[in-house]
């Protein structure tokens, strides 16, 4: 059994040094960073009281889809992000090369997260250059909700996954606060200038997500204690309730500056992210 795991995580390091996989990886994280800094003009359109679509990265997907070539685009899209999720599904299973254990550890698990994700938003960029008139995300959590409301228990898992959220988004601010993203960059080929610019990028990037999520996870929490499947709508409801209130317009702008600078940075991130 251990021989057969040992050619099993030979043959997983082999894939992960793949020219190919590389290529569509990098492929993956600049459509990520574009529509990224799609979904920052969608958020400011809000707070002008004129979003055209969802605001969250399906609407982003859905929006690109429109342009000219977009079901091209969207395509690329669709497969580079796919090659993202396989190279962290890889990084899960074959380890960091962290020095203590608990940090490889750690790393796997956090690359593991990565790869659901990734493969979440490359399922339905697929799914929308399949069929333009597919649900977007926010109707289908929303959809999801209410049937976990409707059974037994299904108020504590919906609040579990709220509290998950919220744990998601202090997670990504302490990730960019602490620019940690930095472990991961080949710092030493860019010069002082670029990496502080890269650095302010991450930092802002990762904080203005952080708060975005953040406000979903209390919203999906709300959501189960109040029985309201409408308030789970992920990131577009809770950029949508940042709105309503006293200086909603310009907190929503700030946190389109914020995503659009993480649009920039995970698109320098392409070049020189460590694969």
């Amino acid at each position: 059994m251990t021989a057969v795991g040992d050619e099993v995580k030979q043959a997983a390091r082999v894939a992960k040094r793949s020219d190919t996989l590389e290529v569509v990886a990098r492929v993956g994280m600049v459509g990520f960073g574009v529509t990224h800094l799609v979904l920052a003009w969608i958020v400011a359109q809000i707070a002008f009281g004129k979003p055209p679509t969802d605001a969250d990265q399906v609407g982003a997907f859905a929006l690109l889809r429109q342009t000219p070539l977009g079901v091209l685009l969207l395509a690329v899209v669709a497969i580079g992000l796919t090659g993202v999720a396989a190279w962290q599904a890889l990084e899960a299973a074959v380890g960091h090369h962290a020095e203590r254990p608990s940090a490889r550890l750690r790393e796997r698990v956090i690359s593991g997260g990565r790869a659901l994700g990734y493969g979440l938003f490359a399922y339905y960029a697929a799914k929308l250059v399949l069929d333009p008139t597919a649900p977007g995300a926010a109707s289908e959590k929303q959809e999801a909700a209410g049937s976990l409301l409707g059974q037994p228990g299904g108020r504590w898992v919906v609040g579990v996954i709220g509290v998950a959220i919220v744990g998601l988004g202090v997670g990504l601010a302490v990730y960019g606060l602490t620019h940690h993203f930095e472990r991961h960059l080949r710092t030493s080929e860019l010069s002082a200038a670029a990496r502080h610019t890269l650095r302010t990028l991450g930092t802002v990037g990762y904080s203005a997500k952080a708060a975005a999520y953040t406000i979903a996870g209390v919203l999906v929490v709300t959501a189960a204690s109040r029985h309201d499947p409408s308030a789970s709508r992920g990131l577009d409801a809770a950029l949508r309730t940042l709105g309503q209130s006293a200086w909603g317009d310009w907190l929503l702008l700030t946190i389109a500056a914020g995503i659009g600078a993480y649009g920039l940075f995970a698109v320098a991130q392409a070049r020189y992210r460590r694969v």
